[in-house]
């Protein structure tokens, strides 16, 4: 009997698409752009300013005067989703391989789900390393790399906390830098290769950061972005009380606190939040397979961007986020074992 799926718009495979917390891990733009769920394709928000928390109160005010006051919510900001498709395909004899038709359509909606959160990845990665912020980036050295991560998590501390953004290569050549690997050897008293580890253990991952002085490190797939930035490495904000947070929670903490940006998604009508995708079915025959598509709208939306002075030429916001290049290290870069791992600490 032959296994073809209905030409049909498919709300019953929603739950198999979903882009929730636990959907997201391994991905790194819902960190650094968390999710905020809307329900039109274009629209505003109201998000803090900068400058926010460096308001003063008032001292001495005399009877009869006004009281100044620091408003929430003072930036607003335009978005405008696009649409985003995925096509997963399940050839018909292949779908007798799974323990019943239904069990191979929602594994086909998972796909299609999953290739559109690999084209969001991609597409937030083009924004924390555009060409603007390449053109700046920082030009790393062996000898000074500590120092540069910490010059540049300093300049980005107006938007939340410092954390790590690189691709999978770009965080091994990283923590191949002699000045990262003793630190990180003499610390953890670790043998091997400690970078590969990390990729393998969250737990290691996070020991790493802490060492560096970061509060996360995000490490992206190269197979699903690809090699183009692999030659630098992102220090971005992030407010923690967005890591884990409900699209709710996170427009709580962006109306009161500065953050870099946010993933908006559009929520179909009637669709609960995590299922911001529309599944449908069709059978191609001609083929002899099955295709399962999913369709999302969402932006990678930065909340302030990338300035620079027109005059001068000198930048004037990074907007939570700043590029470092990755140097090569010579041999008389390299630091000897014996030689002390305080170098870079502030």
């Amino acid at each position: 009997m032959q296994m073809y799926v209905q030409d049909a718009e498919r709300p019953d495979l929603r739950p198999f698409a979903k882009m929730t917390q636990e959907d997201m891990r391994g991905y790194a733009f819902g960190k650094v752009f968390p999710v905020v769920f809307v329900r039109g394709k274009g629209g505003k928000i109201y998000v803090a300013g900068k400058n926010l928390a460096n308001g003063q109160g008032t001292k001495g005010r005399s009877d009869g005067t006004s009281l100044s006051g620091t408003a929430l919510a003072t930036v607003e900001v335009s978005y405008s989703t696009g649409r985003v498709e995925g096509r997963g395909k399940i050839y018909e004899h292949e779908m007798h391989g799974y323990s019943s038709q239904e069990a191979a359509e929602q594994n086909g909606a998972t796909l299609a789900g999953r290739l559109v959160l690999n084209t969001v990845e991609k597409d937030a990665m083009a924004v924390i390393f555009s060409s603007a912020r390449i053109s700046g980036a920082t030009a790393g050295t062996a000898k000074g790399i500590l120092k540069e991560l910490q010059n540049a998590a300093k300049s980005v501390r107006a938007y939340g906390k410092p954390w790590l953004v690189c691709s999978d290569q770009a965080f091994l050549d990283l923590c191949g830098l002699s000045k990262i690997e003793d630190r990180l050897a003499t610390a953890t008293k670790a043998s091997g290769d400690i970078g590969f580890m990390a990729l393998q253990d969250e737990k290691v991952l996070q020991t790493i950061s802490t060492l560096l002085y970061f509060n996360g490190i995000a490490v992206y797939d190269s197979d699903i972005v690809g090699d183009t930035y692999d030659g630098y490495v992102a220090v971005v904000a992030v407010q923690p009380e967005t890591i884990g947070a409900s699209s709710d929670q996170v427009l709580t903490v962006a109306k009161t606190k500065a953050m870099a940006g946010a993933t908006i998604v559009c929520l179909p009508e009637d669709a609960p939040a995590g299922e911001p995708f529309t599944l449908s079915t069709a059978a191609d025959r001609d083929n002899k397979c099955n295709l399962f598509d999913a369709e999302g709208w969402l932006q990678i939306k930065e909340f302030k961007g990338w300035t620079v002075n027109g005059t001068s030429g000198a930048l004037e916001d990074n907007g939570g986020a700043v590029l470092i290049s990755i140097p090569e290290e010579t041999e008389d870069e390299t630091t000897p074992k014996s030689e002390s791992a305080s170098d870079g600490q502030t």
